[in-house]
């Protein structure tokens, strides 16, 4: 894809950028963090699925405003992805396993800063 200029994207203070089409960002093996991982991990689709069907559900103002349509958007983003790799149930179990566990993890981090103030 780098060869072909797909992956480029333009300049940024005078240094081209080629992260147009990323498959994986090398940041996936140093962080701990299950959103982070899922955020670089087919980083592309990723943003894909994000710009095109998670803040296309409800409004970007919607989804910080309530956590349960933030919630709703996260599980029909899962959906999509499951249904685009193909109709095969251990997909949908996956993908909505993932979900659950961002979510979890989003409770545990929101718990964790309550608890310490």
């Amino acid at each position: 894809m780098i060869a072909s200029g797909f992956a480029y994207n333009g300049e940024k203070n005078q240094e081209k950028k080629w992260k147009g089409v990323l498959a994986v960002d090398p940041k996936l093996e140093l962080t701990a963090s299950p959103k982070d991982k899922a955020e670089y991990w087919n980083a592309s689709i990723n943003l894909w699925l994000k710009n095109y069907i998670y803040l296309r559900y409800y409004t970007a103002e919607e989804i910080k405003a309530s956590p349960s349509k933030a919630n709703t958007a996260q599980h029909v983003t899962s959906l999509v992805s499951a249904m685009w790799h193909g109709f095969y149930p251990g997909y949908y179990f996956a993908f909505f396993q993932a979900s659950f566990i961002f979510l979890l993890t989003k409770y545990l981090y929101k718990w964790s800063i309550n608890y310490e103030n």
